[in-house]
């Protein structure tokens, strides 16, 4: 979709707007072929398809951050988990996710290419996070899955084919990963540390992750005592 979007809108470039390249932006490009009206009413159904986007991601977030501080693998997994009695939601994270994000979007103001390079890292985390999928998949395929599942007959399969696919997934992923992250001026700006950025915060995520696990997470992980199920309580039920 995001290929037909931008093959679409190159092709719908009038003669006008090539005169001034730089103004080449799906924006501009709308209002060109719907008109000032017509295409300022698009802009703002797509503005609010973004919001609700957003929304989702930023409840998706909370939700996590409550999940894991109730399984106790974040500090403060107490202050994390904490249901409003009023609200009936879980404020602390739901503030500290907006936070996060206003933190993180002050630094267009401060500085563009920081912005770029932010927008780079949501990128790449994204293709690591496949890769956090499709590497494990393609060892058990190798190892004989699903064939080697009492009930394998019964899933999907792709035959021959899975192996291959599953190969090309991750080599589409590193290839990804690896063009995001690949220092270049032009995206990111010319001193060392923007174009190094991507590079810097994917290594400063996985050093921070791999701290949190094994200083914290691989000795936690039990479910807050306010918030195990009552198992006397649930075995009377049944």
């Amino acid at each position: 979709m995001g290929f037909l979007l931008i093959l679409f809108g190159t092709m719908a470039v009038s003669d006008a707007l090539y005169k001034t390249p730089t103004s080449l932006g799906l924006t501009v490009i709308t209002t060109d072929v719907l008109g000032s009206t017509w295409g300022k009413i698009f802009l703002a159904d797509v503005a609010l398809a973004i919001f609700v986007c957003c929304l989702a991601i930023h409840a998706m977030s909370v939700r996590i951050l409550f999940a894991m501080g109730r399984d106790d693998n974040l500090p403060g997994g107490s202050r994390l988990a904490h249901v409003s009695g009023v609200r009936r939601v879980p404020v602390f994270p739901a503030v500290l996710v907006g936070a996060i994000a206003m933190v993180i979007l002050a630094f267009n103001i401060y500085n563009q290419y920081a912005f770029e390079v932010i927008i780079a890292l949501g990128i790449i985390f994204m293709y690591l996070a496949y890769l956090g999928v499709t590497i494990p998949l393609l060892q058990q395929r190798l190892r004989g899955w699903p064939g080697n599942l009492n009930d394998g007959q019964n899933l999907f399969k792709l035959g021959r084919w899975g192996v291959i696919t599953n190969a090309i997934a991750i080599a589409y992923g590193i290839a990804m990963s690896v063009n995001l992250a690949w220092p270049r001026d032009y995206f990111y700006g010319t001193k060392w540390y923007q174009q190094y950025g991507p590079i810097i915060g994917v290594a400063a995520v996985v050093v921070a992750g791999l701290a949190l696990y094994y200083g914290r997470q691989q000795h936690h992980g039990t479910v807050l005592a306010e918030h195990r199920a009552d198992l006397t309580v649930a075995a009377e039920g049944d």
